[in-house]
């Protein structure tokens, strides 16, 4: 499993951060890329893959090792002060460091992220946290300030058809052309102005089906066929607002000034509760 170059060079100089923050896709997603950072920490004899160490971090039982990997059930205080908070004020047992790996960051109560929060503004030397998360706006403010951020990109595939027909199911009287389908991939791509495209009301219905079916796709890990602006976090909770940008399409709208608006709701996330109560 190839690490992004921001944790090789992290690892190869011994410049670590306490605490990442690892997003972009779907969070059962990560093990693979958390067990290669973690073996990685861990290994006694520089990355052999075969030693106990490494045999342990691979099944996460290692005693140096606290992984809240679990599943969509919420994480409260007191798993927090139990499973985090206490384990890390422990002299780790062989590998001079401890980690933790806290995966669906948003399955943590307001509570127990702000308890945490508290672990992470001090942490206890040779501790190092990998969150996981979908979006990093999964997380409170003041806990993704005290992370470095890991972007993993959706994978990419060479056919668009699958998406198309999408597409094609939602609105099944339109029409939409190849030609269409490259402008939107260039618009997320950030190589393409929304001003040059001519937005009709049918091709800006296609584009946000486009946009939401992409999202999921970011949501699932599924496959796309392009790369997304880099500016843009395409997170799931933008899908109703865009769902009712449809609704003011249909009410008369100008189509270029939906678009427009979404556009920025794409680069400006946080502002996505101002936007859904707009609508």
């Amino acid at each position: 499993m190839k690490l992004p170059r921001l944790l090789t060079e992290a690892l190869d100089k011994q410049r670590l951060a306490h605490a990442y923050l690892f997003y972009g896709r779907a969070t059962p997603k990560y093990q693979p890329l958390v067990v290669e950072f973690f073996r990685r920490l861990l290994c006694s004899h520089q990355n052999c893959k075969e030693c106990r160490d490494c045999r342990q971090v691979e099944n996460l039982n290692h005693p140096d090792l606290v992984a809240l990997d679990g599943n969509s059930t919420k994480i409260g205080v007191n798993t927090v002060r139990e499973k985090i908070i206490k384990p890390a004020g422990l002299t780790p047992a062989r590998a001079g460091r401890r980690v933790f790996w806290l995966n669906d960051i948003n399955r943590f109560t307001p509570q127990a992220a702000n308890t945490l929060l508290k672990i992470l503004e001090e942490p206890p030397a040779g501790t190092i946290f990998v969150l996981t998360a979908r979006s990093r706006w999964d997380c409170l403010p003041t806990i993704r300030s005290r992370c470095q951020w890991v972007r993993f990109p959706v994978s990419r595939l060479e056919d668009d058809r699958p998406v198309k027909e999408v597409i094609s199911t939602v609105w099944d009287q339109e029409n939409y052309s190849d030609e269409d389908i490259n402008r939107w991939k260039k618009l997320l791509g950030g190589k393409a102005n929304a001003s040059q495209i001519n937005w009709t009301r049918s091709r800006a219905r296609g584009f946000i089906t486009f946009l939401i079916e992409v999202i999921r796709r970011c949501y699932t890990d599924g496959e796309i066929d392009f790369e997304i602006n880099d500016k843009f976090d395409l997170t799931w909770n933008l899908i109703p607002g865009l769902t009712g940008r449809i609704d003011e399409l249909e009410r008369g709208t100008q189509p270029l000034l939906i678009i427009n608006s979404i556009i920025e709701k794409l680069y400006y996330p946080e502002a996505e509760k101002e936007w859904l109560n707009v609508i």
